[in-house]
């Protein structure tokens, strides 16, 4: 494969805004990943909506009423390609299950998560990521994230991120390196570590966005 040849990647976008995520709070990680969904999405829908947090979110345990299945063009995950508003498509499906006790992969946490996650952090999750890691790891080329819709579309987290191998490898660098780059500490190694754990022992292929196995 050519090393600078443009790729999608599906299950990246998990893993990059989690580091969105944990980097502008570094310093208070542990309490970041506890706190309710509610505080940054007040209108997700009860019944659990007051119980899943952040965390729950990005270990695949939401409690989200979502169908994935691949099989049928009818599913809600085939929706979500397609669809011109993918935002109220997230937002119609309830919270119905208690989150937090079962690992349940589904695509549709990931982007209530990030969607969740701009309005934490006030601004577009593509142009924080791109000024956080993508130009300072030094990324040699231009990266697209596909959006819903041409006019103020919103980013499909859950999937579709398209760069190249070479520039893809510098994350799998930094976190080899425990978060460090240029010996500047990027990320908190704590952090990488329990990133790259099962948080469920009946599940141990899941982290925090990583397949494990």
């Amino acid at each position: 494969m050519d090393p600078i040849q443009k790729v999608i990647l599906f299950q990246w976008p998990k893993v990059s805004y989690r580091l969105c995520w944990e980097k502008p709070y570094q310093k208070v990680i542990s309490k970041v990943w506890i706190n309710p969904l509610r505080i940054f999405y007040p209108n997700s829908k009860a019944p659990f909506a007051e119980v899943v947090t952040m965390g729950y979110l990005s270990r695949m345990s939401s409690g989200l009423n979502w169908d994935e299945d691949y099989d049928t063009p009818l599913s809600l995950i085939a929706d979500a390609y397609y669809t011109s508003d993918l935002k109220s498509l997230v937002l119609d499906q309830p919270i119905n299950t208690i989150p937090g006790e079962a690992f349940i992969y589904k695509s549709g946490a990931t982007q209530l998560l990030g969607m969740a996650m701009e309005n934490a952090l006030d601004q577009k999750l593509n142009r924080y990521l791109n000024k956080s890691f993508w130009q300072e790891l030094g990324a040699e080329k231009e990266a697209l994230w596909q959006v819903d819709r041409k006019k103020r579309g919103t980013e499909k987290f859950l999937c579709c991120f398209a760069s190249n191998a070479r520039d893809f490898a510098r994350f799998g660098k930094l976190y080899k390196d425990h978060g460090r780059w240029n010996n500047s500490q990027l990320l908190d190694s704590t952090f990488i570590v329990k990133s790259l754990r099962p948080r469920f022992e009946s599940s141990p292929q899941y982290g925090y966005g990583w397949w494990l196995s």
